[in-house]
């Protein structure tokens, strides 16, 4: 897949290819500053068991940020598998430190 710029038309094109359950989208540093979209990348969905409290185990991710969508106006910022924020209705929350604090 040839590199496609980061931004939000672009990611509204990719969603539908992009099943929650299944599927991450690749974003990464292009040279020069700014970011691309690199590619999609097939997850499975083992991944989901453990942010939606079921049981078994599925692979770490790697410590890399991880943007769950979920809906309109509802954001999940991870850091590989811990979650570092959450964005609902417009308030934002942090789950185990102050996000406006951290480097």
């Amino acid at each position: 897949m040839t590199p496609r710029p980061f931004g939000k038309d672009e990611l509204r094109r990719l969603s539908p290819a992009a099943d929650f359950y299944r599927s991450l989208i690749g974003v990464g540093e292009k040279q020069g500053g700014g970011l691309e979209i690199w590619g999609l990348v097939s997850s499975g969905p083992r991944w989901v068991r453990s942010t939606q409290g079921g049981r078994g185990f599925a692979p770490p991710l790697p410590a890399v940020p991880v943007i769950h969508a979920r809906a309109p106006g509802t954001v999940e910022v991870y850091r590989g598998d811990e979650p570092v924020a959450n964005l609902e209705g417009g308030r934002l929350s942090a789950f185990s430190m102050d996000v406006f604090a951290s480097r």
